[in-house]
């Protein structure tokens, strides 16, 4: 059987690429296909991500050059991850073998018009035009890698993965309305804009929990909230491991983020039966249609974040009729049984 070399951050690590990566694992490629899976950047100290990284590269040019390997499947953020993946992708050029550069990075756009100057760019165009296939996660960011790389013949666009119950999760019915957010805290998710308009979410007529599950910021995001005096009304348990339990217990999900690319949390949400908001930003339109199964608001709009969260704060049928229709949505569109078949074709297009 030909070996698919699939490259990417480690599969326990916090984060989308990982969520994205082990969905794929969970799917039927993996009793399809054999799947070399190879870590390439671990959490640590630098010394530690440095030896994880030689580790990595070792072990994959190994295995490239006993010619065992029929297709290199990268997955790739912005900044220092484009430059780590871009050494696996020249090394596996020069071998010829076909490549698949999976682009993840909700700042890659910035990273490359804002923070590249020309000779950064050159090279970023010269590694993204090594590869055979570059996957775009959502039609938006298909159009930014085409300005990039100056067409579109190779970018394809294959949306996140979501495993979908297979029924609508039961809406909850309570006094308390827990607002949900889920995913690193920090500014480029617009959880300080939360912060921010919280005051105005405790004075509707019906109780409200904020909740601010993940890594990142989250000693300044609780001193943020302790000097604002709204400690009552938030809960920051920081890092969770049962991701479960707090969708179920959630009535509305949030993401006033600056920049995405196709947010798993938002998929997630929408498959326990939440109604979203969210900004409009990357991938997210694709997502969400406004007024129907959630809303969206410009990056920054304090006034339309705090308007929109009302409006599903203080009207439970408004909560239950959004919150069917995003389940509907994921159902039919990213359910990993659906997106994982397109992978599957584009499998079979170079192992063929």
């Amino acid at each position: 059987m030909v070996t698919i070399l699939m490259l990417g951050p480690g599969r326990n690590m916090r984060g989308g690429i990982s969520a994205v990566v082990n969905v794929y694992f969970d799917s039927e490629l993996a009793d399809k296909y054999k799947i070399t899976y190879i870590t390439t950047h671990v959490d640590g100290s630098k010394t530690v991500k440095l030896f994880q990284f030689i580790k990595a590269f070792f072990r994959f040019s190994g295995l490239i050059l006993k010619g065992e390997i029929g297709l290199v499947h990268i997955h790739s953020a912005s900044r220092a991850s484009f430059y780590r993946k871009s050494l696996f992708a020249l090394f596996a050029k020069t071998f010829r073998k076909k490549i698949v550069f999976h682009i993840h990075g909700a700042e890659f756009k910035k990273f490359y018009f804002e923070e590249s100057g020309e000779l950064k760019k050159r090279f970023i165009r010269y590694v993204l035009g090594l590869a055979d296939r570059i996957i775009a996660l959502s039609e938006e960011w298909k159009r930014i890698l085409s300005d990039i790389v100056g067409t579109d013949d190779r970018i394809c666009m294959i949306y996140n993965p979501v495993k979908v119950h297979d029924v609508i999760p039961s809406i909850r019915n309570s006094s308390l309305v827990s607002v949900l957010l889920m995913g690193r805290l920090e500014k480029r998710k617009g959880v300080f804009d939360l912060i921010d308009i919280a005051h105005k979410l405790k004075d509707s007529q019906r109780k409200v929990k904020l909740i601010l599950c993940g890594d990142g910021d989250v000693d300044k995001v609780r001193d943020e909230v302790r000097k604002k005096n709204l400690a009552p009304f938030f809960e920051v348990p920081g890092w969770i491991t049962d991701k479960e339990k707090y969708y179920k217990q959630a009535d509305i999900y949030v993401l006033p983020s600056y920049a995405e690319g196709l947010p798993m949390s938002i998929l997630e949400a929408a498959s326990y039966g939440l109604p979203i908001v969210a900004t409009r930003v990357g991938g997210i339109p694709e997502i969400i249609d406004d007024g129907v199964n959630g809303f969206l608001i410009d990056p920054g709009d304090k006034g339309a974040l705090t308007d929109r969260l009302l409006r599903l704060i203080e009207n439970p049928e408004l909560r239950r009729q959004m919150g069917r229709a995003a389940y509907q949505k994921v159902k039919e569109n990213f359910d990993a049984d659906t997106v994982v078949k397109q992978l599957d074709s584009l499998y079979q297009e170079f192992l063929n």
